[in-house]
């Protein structure tokens, strides 16, 4: 009987062992890093084109659900932030959501003082990429913003379409402690 308890106290130990190893080697799906500034937290004091973006708990059948913001063609959410408020990167998931033969263009771009810049574009076509309906996490540096005042802009652009794009958990995060 104790010879038992022996063998399964030694499973036990390496199933814990080899669980540890694969969320050690594994990336979160959000940093670790501290979050400077949540787009979705602060999704209310955002200047929004009317009738074109909504925050909502996206699930669809046989997706994994994300807290997001769906913003339609040319529809655009701006959000202001000061200077303490801008991150080294900028985390975020991304998808084409409808219509099924939707194509869009998602558009990042970061305003400054001087100038504006598109920090992110994607072009997404659902009739020629099926893999633009689903998830996919994207990065962008924004070191060189640290500790300036911008805005920071969320826009989908395209002709002849009504497509909508998801922006999944948007956040500025510091640079590693």
């Amino acid at each position: 009987m104790s010879f038992r308890i022996e063998i399964i106290k030694i499973v036990i130990i390496i199933l814990i062992s080899l669980l540890g190893l694969i969320f050690i080697s594994c990336n979160p799906p959000i940093p670790v890093n501290i979050i400077r500034f949540d787009f979705l937290q602060n999704f209310d004091k955002a200047d929004k084109t009317p009738g074109k973006i909504f925050r909502y708990q996206s699930w669809e059948k046989g997706t994994e659900g994300r807290d997001a913001m769906m913003v339609g063609v040319y529809g655009e959410a701006s959000f202001k932030l000061l200077p303490e408020q801008t991150g080294k990167d900028l985390y975020f998931g991304l998808r084409l959501r409808k219509p099924p033969s939707a194509h869009a263009v998602a558009i990042i771009a970061v305003e400054t003082i001087s100038r504006i810049d598109t920090v992110f574009r994607r072009s997404m076509d659902a009739a020629q990429n099926i893999n633009d309906r689903n998830w996919s996490d994207e990065y962008v540096n924004m070191s060189h913003y640290l500790n300036q005042a911008i805005t920071v802009r969320f826009s989908v652009q395209y002709r002849d379409t009504d497509a909508w794009v998801e922006w999944s958990s948007p956040i500025l995060v510091a640079e590693k402690k």
